[in-house]
Formats: structure tokens, sequence, C-alpha cells
């Protein structure tokens, strides 16, 4: 898998993760977004999408085998998005979460709390 396909599979999976929030809270949120990074030698890290894209994407062969992906903050000229790599240790794609069929190491999660800003 090259990067940019990674990162068109991360994107799809963040926004379906927007969508089903937008729909569980009633409102529409930014497409701005920025992602609160665990995993990948980074904890707790605030960054943009693409930098957090770059860091998760291993190689072309080679990936995380789950990475979670949860909204857990929301506003009108944000989203924040919680995105942790698990600590298993990385493999083929064959090896990833990839449930439903398509989504490779994404596992979309949800949030019990929401912050709005």
């Amino acid at each position: 898998m090259t990067k940019d396909e990674f990162h068109a599979m991360f994107l799809s999976c963040i926004e379906n993760a927007i969508e089903k929030t937008e729909q569980k809270l009633g409102l529409e949120t930014s497409r701005n977004i920025e992602v609160l990074l665990h995993g990948g030698g980074f904890s707790n890290t605030l960054m943009d999408l693409q930098g957090a894209a770059n860091i998760l994407y291993l190689g072309p062969e080679i990936f995380y085998r789950i990475i979670d992906i949860a909204v857990i903050g929301v506003g009108s000229l944000k989203t924040r998005v919680f995105v942790r790599a698990s600590a298993h240790d990385p493999g083929p794609f064959e090896g990833t979460w990839n449930t439903p069929s398509g989504n490779g190491p994404f596992k979309i999660i949800y949030s019990m709390e929401i912050e709005h800003y």
C-alpha cells in the first residue's frame, strides 16, 4: 500500500467517525481536524492530520495492527480526534484489524464524553 493510499484510508475512517458523531449529536462539525496522537513514539501530542498520517505510515508492507480513532471534541472551528496506534508488533496488512473490510488497521471507537468548543 502506498503512502497516498494509506492517507486516503485514514482520512476516510476519520470522516466516517465524524459523520457518526454528527448523527449521534444532531449537529454539524468542522472538518478542520486536529489529532491527539498516542503511539508511534508520541503520547498525548496534538498535531495536524497530515503529520499524524505520516507518523502512522510505516511502509508499503508493514502496518500497525490496530489504530483506534475516536472523535473527542467538536465545534464549528475544529474537531479533535483521538488516534492511538496499538503496541502490538507491526505486521502485514492481512494481520490488521480490517473490520469492516477495507478499513485496514483503523478501528473506529466512540467516546462516551465529547467536548464541545
